[in-house]
């Protein structure tokens, strides 16, 4: 798997609700829930900032101290993402409900996910269509969860 669909997948996570409905966002403040629900709406803002094209929205939920098993870091990924976000136009993830793990301050969550993407220039660059499962990390970072990195889950 290649490093734009591990970010992708990573990062990869609209089509939430219609994929899941057995997976509801609660609505509640924040605050009042419990780090299960943090984690699980973090990854759906940052699957929806990823299909929406929103650099800063995947990355808001990225740790500064982001390090990855194929050795990127924040800046990394934030070049990663822009660049890739550039090369390909409609991107979809689809989910399975993740498996959340916490321990503290800190979380492992299984994702098992596929994504497909179509480039904006067909000549130069390949459409992709993955699918797969990662163990990502998080940490809470004063009131909320970041992102600090991930592995494959194989």
């Amino acid at each position: 798997m290649n490093k734009l669909w591990l970010l992708g997948l990573l990062v990869g996570m609209a089509g939430l609700q219609a994929c899941r409905p057995s997976m509801e966002l609660p609505r509640l403040p924040f605050s009042q829930m419990s780090d299960e629900e943090q984690i699980a709406l973090v990854l759906a803002e940052v699957e929806q900032g990823f299909e929406r094209r929103r650099a800063n929205r995947v990355l808001a939920h990225i740790s500064r101290h982001y390090k990855d098993e194929t050795g990127l870091d924040y800046e990394a990924v934030s070049h990663l993402l822009n660049d890739r976000l550039r090369q390909y136009r409609e991107i979809r993830i689809t989910r399975m409900q993740p498996q959340i793990r916490v321990d503290g301050d800190h979380a492992q969550v299984i994702e098992t996910l596929g994504a497909a993407a179509q480039p904006a220039d067909p000549v130069a660059t390949p459409p992709f269509d993955v699918q797969g499962s990662i163990v990502v990390y998080l940490e809470r970072h004063a009131d909320t969860w970041q992102i600090t990195g991930y592995r494959s889950a194989s």
